[in-house]
């Protein structure tokens, strides 16, 4: 896992926000997402290691954006879709050439729903 911008390398909480429905998500630095005191949401996996970790944190910050226009079943499906493509990318294989901009992630979020 690489270094956190606050200079951290342990796994810490970087992003929380809450839901339409008023569920806590939480994002870790090492891409895991979990809800409320960092429990595991299921039907998200387990947290991933080294370049997994990297497409799952920036997956993370993009769903952080929209989280609160969505359920909290709707965020992890979003969730899940965000990060099949951030994982695309990170593996090169053909994905959209701008990433994961706030368009592109509204768009992949609210198709998967």
């Amino acid at each position: 896992m690489s270094h956190c911008t606050c200079g951290r390398t342990d796994a810490h909480v970087v992003a929380r926000r809450q839901t339409m429905d008023e569920k806590a998500l939480v994002l870790r630095s090492d891409g895991h997402l979990a809800g409320a005191f960092g429990f595991h949401l299921p039907g998200l996996g387990q947290a991933s290691t080294g370049w997994g970790a990297e497409a799952d944190l920036t997956a993370g910050w993009a769903l952080m954006g929209v989280a609160e226009l969505l359920t909290l079943k709707e965020a992890m499906k979003g969730y899940a879709a965000l990060r099949k493509e951030a994982r695309r990318a990170f593996l090169g294989l053909p994905h959209h050439p701008d990433g994961l901009t706030p368009e592109r992630t509204r768009r992949i979020v609210f198709d998967a729903l």
